[in-house]
């Protein structure tokens, strides 16, 4: 990049600042820049090291305090590298420090003369001082003509803020109140005329300050709104929003309560800008904490289901942001308006929402307190949908508020919960759902070593199931009477009612032969010891199995089959089946399951076979032993050694077939046959 040298020095010696650079520093400062890549931090800390001491010679002695050279050296570097990118249209991230902060630094320690040569640049530009030269020129060689109105702004800010000049001794405080605002005006104005009106926006606000702490809010509401306008500038919607806040604060002192209104609705507007902003930046936690501001903005200016739609935009974004319990609080707002614009309804659902996402929290950062938030906040949903007359809705809740409890470990409440889930859900034709509570509600009981309770809540859950599996037009259930009569069984079992479960295991056996599911029909007769209904329900599905010719279901229900037989004491049956299932099994290269149901029928012979083809020759071995049949059990060692991998094996399964041959010569010996 070219960088043109600063003019060549007078000729004619000068006794007073001639506003020139000596011209060895202007040869030093032209070498340093000619040569910086701004988009290399290295180079650009290199360049800036190098600017520092130079930098300082463009400006008389006398123009900074002294107090930090060094810091007033890397400001006016930083100030010249940043004029220096602007012009070539490159970046100014590796600027340290950056324009903003080199600013306030200069103001700072810059001395009375300084502060007149700097002011007196703006009457004239053609003055004999460095800012004349330096800043106030649109072509000035060094420095931005914007940094001399940015430094005159944090001049004056500074000097409004300071206590001990906003207030000297020969002004009183009202005299010094009034100062001081007209210098943060004058700052604002120069912030403005600087291209910074973030800058001039806070100024403006301190103006604000100053003149409502003066009992002058006509005049403070106006410098508000000039202060909304350059936060606008500066595309800054939450401070446009804090602004416009102000500003309907004063318009209520002045009793305009329409512009206040008007006023809060904008920062409504800007707060939603910001949200929007923070949304596009990949920032959705910020994002919904300005959606609530708004929410909250909607709210008080009588906008209610506008605040609701944007609470509901807030859950979204703390919800992509992975903060369930910030979109809980979102949804608690939800719940208020409704509560406020009396719909309890959709005020429950938004409570139950909350809830909700508590649960969420707590899973995501487990802890038995935030479990127990969640659960108080279920029981609360749980009491207003009982107030609405939705027991079914109630009972719901009533039960996720016993799952949380369970989960924070507060097992009495946990219990009172489900019993509660229970009733509601009898009171609301769901009483299948009420024996699961009850279930709950028992097995509560046990761990608490309370048998007589238990058995009274398995009792409870008995009759529920009873009565979904009877049904009826107000009765609600999602499985079937089979189903449920099977479990009023089990629980009749429970609750040590052996003849209530044996009636309710029957008529679950009915109720699944009307399903045409005889297959669960068999377990259902064989809980009731009904051993020839079982049978019958048994044989029937297996001819089921085998007419889809599913062959392993069948070859499982004619073993089961067996069994029954074998307790119906009718062994010639029963061994038909154990045939039938090892012949199917066997069909359907299921060689364990076939060998184990010849072994059911002490056919070892035929097992160890059907072991040894699904390769378990330890089993067929064992098969064999049991008819001492060890010649046999010895050739299945030396099989299995002949497809041996290693030698180490090999030679295993030859010396355990030469022990079975031994074995088989011995019973040889002693019995003069193999049985």
């Amino acid at each position: 990049m070219y960088f043109s040298q600063l003019p060549p020095t007078a000729s004619t010696p000068s006794t007073g600042y001639a506003g020139q650079v000596p011209r060895e520093c202007a040869a030093a400062l032209g070498a340093i820049l000619a040569t910086v890549d701004f988009g290399r931090k290295a180079m650009v800390n290199a360049a800036h090291e190098g600017l520092q001491a130079s930098a300082l010679t463009i400006f008389p002695p006398e123009t900074f305090d002294g107090v930090d050279p060094e810091g007033v050296g890397r400001s006016l570097a930083s100030l010249i590298l940043c004029y220096f990118a602007a012009q070539g249209n490159q970046t100014t991230q590796w600027i340290e420090p950056d324009r903003g902060e080199a600013l306030r630094t200069l103001a700072v320690h810059l001395t009375p003369t300084g502060q007149e040569a700097l002011l007196q640049s703006f009457e004239n530009p053609q003055g004999d001082n460095a800012f004349s030269r330096y800043f106030a020129h649109a072509d000035s060689q060094y420095f931005a003509q914007a940094d001399a109105y940015g430094l005159a702004g944090h001049l004056y800010f500074q000097r409004a803020g300071t206590p001990l000049l906003a207030r000297s001794i020969d002004k009183t405080p009202e005299d010094a109140s009034a100062q001081a605002a007209a210098d943060y005006l004058k700052a604002a104005d120069l912030f403005t005329r600087a291209g910074q009106p973030g800058l001039a926006g806070d100024a403006y606000l301190r103006a604000a300050d100053l003149y409502t702490q003066t009992h002058q809010p006509l005049r403070a509401v106006d410098i508000c709104l000039k202060a909304v306008d350059a936060y606008r500038g500066a595309f800054q919607p939450l401070k446009v929003a804090d602004a416009c806040l102000q500003a309907a604060d004063l318009f209520t002192q002045t009793d305009q309560p329409l512009k206040a209104v008007d006023a809060r609705r904008k920062a409504a507007d800007a707060c939603l800008n910001a949200a929007h902003g923070y949304l596009l930046a990949g920032a959705p936690g910020l994002a919904g904490d300005a959606y609530l501001r708004a929410a909250d903005l909607y709210t008080q200016t009588h906008q209610p289901l506008r605040a609701v739609d944007i609470c509901l935009k807030a859950v979204d974004a703390y919800r992509w942001a992975g903060r369930p319990g910030q979109a809980g609080n979102a949804y608690l707002r939800v719940a208020k308006v409704y509560t406020d614009l009396r719909q309890p309804g959709l005020a429950a659902d938004s409570y139950l929402k909350a809830a909700h996402t508590t649960r969420v929290d707590a899973d995501a950062h487990p802890a038995e307190s935030r479990y127990a938030l969640a659960a108080a906040a279920y029981l609360h949903v749980a009491k207003l949908y009982t107030d609405l007359g939705e027991p079914a809705l109630a009972a719901d809740a009533y039960l996720w508020a016993a799952q949380a409890y369970t989960r924070a470990h507060e097992t009495g409440k946990a219990l009172a919960a489900y019993q509660q889930a229970a009733e509601a859900n009898e009171q609301a034709g769901r009483p299948g759902l009420a024996g699961d509570a009850w279930r709950s509600v028992a097995d509560l009981h046990t761990e608490l070593g309370e048998p007589l309770w238990a058995s009274g809540a398995n009792a409870r859950a008995a009759t529920a199931y009873r009565s979904a599996a009877l049904g009826g037009n107000d009765v609600r259930q999602s499985l079937s009477a089979a189903t449920y009569y099977l479990m009023a069984a089990y629980a009749s079992q429970a609750a040590g009612e052996s003849a209530g479960a044996a009636a309710a295991f029957i008529m679950a056996a009915e109720a699944f032969m009307d399903e045409d599911l005889p297959a669960a029909a068999a377990a259902a007769y064989k809980r009731a010891e009904v051993y020839s209904l079982a049978i019958d329900a048994c044989a029937k599905a297996a001819r089921d199995y085998l007419e889809k010719d599913d062959l392993l279901s069948a070859a499982d229900a004619y073993r089961k089959l067996g069994f029954l037989l074998r307790r119906a004491d009718q062994p010639r049956d029963e061994v038909d089946a154990f045939l039938t299932a090892a012949g199917l099994y066997a069909r359907a290269r299921e060689y364990k399951a076939a060998a184990d149901a010849y072994v059911e029928i002490d056919d070892f012979g035929r097992a160890a076979h059907f072991y040894e083809k699904g390769g378990m020759f330890e089993l067929a071995v064992r098969a064999y032993e049991e008819i001492y049949r060890f010649d046999l059990a010895a050739k299945v060692y030396r099989r299995v050694s002949a497809q041996a991998a290693h030698d180490g094996e090999r030679t295993q399964f030859d010396l355990l077939a030469k022990q079975m041959s031994q074995r088989a010569d011995i019973h040889l010996a002693r019995y003069g046959r193999n049985l």
